[in-house]
């Protein structure tokens, strides 16, 4: 894996611990974690830093390694670029949130929550379209899920439970995401196969 690759793992696994930790501490007490808006002015700026750079760190993954994820699919193509739009306009206010403290405008909030919102059935639909290609199975299998965590979060939140939250479609797609730099392994080669194509100029 790329160091771009170990770089958006490591984010996202920081991310996903902050997002599951708010889930489980109000499913067990029914108030959110200090990483909550509103929290302590320490759990804000790491949480805005980690967030804005999960995000950036997602959007590079997705550029960067364009023609190995689209292969040559325009459907592909197409749904990577949006999520990409979608990424970047999280990545923006809670980088910019780092210099400039508090709470931003009105429509700089509602762009933050479309983004958010969006960006988890284009995450499962781009899971859909990579799933029958075999070398990004498991980032297709988790950006599949993320409708499916998106799903049980509105079930829970339906019944009334405490746990509703959508840490669990964010933690799969910030990995399912994150996975689709991974370099898919090189079949090894049978010796007997190899002499032969030693042999035959191959």
């Amino acid at each position: 894996m790329t160091r771009l690759t170990w770089a958006a793992l490591v984010a996202a696994t920081a991310v996903a611990v902050i997002a599951l930790t708010d889930a489980i501490t109000h499913g067990l007490t029914g108030e959110f974690s200090v990483f909550a808006d509103g929290g302590p002015a320490w759990a804000e700026y790491v949480a805005n830093a980690t967030h804005g750079l999960l995000y950036a760190l997602l959007v590079a993954v997705l550029v960067v390694h364009a023609r190995r994820i689209d292969g040559g699919r325009a459907a592909v193509r197409w749904v990577r670029r949006v999520l990409i739009a979608l990424l970047a306009m999280l990545a923006v206010p809670f980088l910019l949130g780092l210099a400039v403290p508090g709470d931003g405008p009105a429509w700089l909030l509602g762009l933050t929550t479309a983004g958010f919102v969006l960006g988890f059935p284009v995450s499962t639909v781009l899971g859909v379209l990579l799933l029958r290609r075999t070398g990004m199975r498991l980032p297709a299998v988790l950006l599949t899920a993320v409708g499916a965590g998106l799903a049980l979060a509105l079930l829970l939140a339906a019944i009334g439970s405490d746990f509703a939250h959508p840490a669990y479609a964010e933690a799969l797609q910030f990995f399912g995401v994150a996975l689709l730099g991974r370099t898919a392994p090189t079949p090894a080669v049978a010796p007997s196969r190899a002499r032969d194509s030693v042999v035959a100029g191959e």
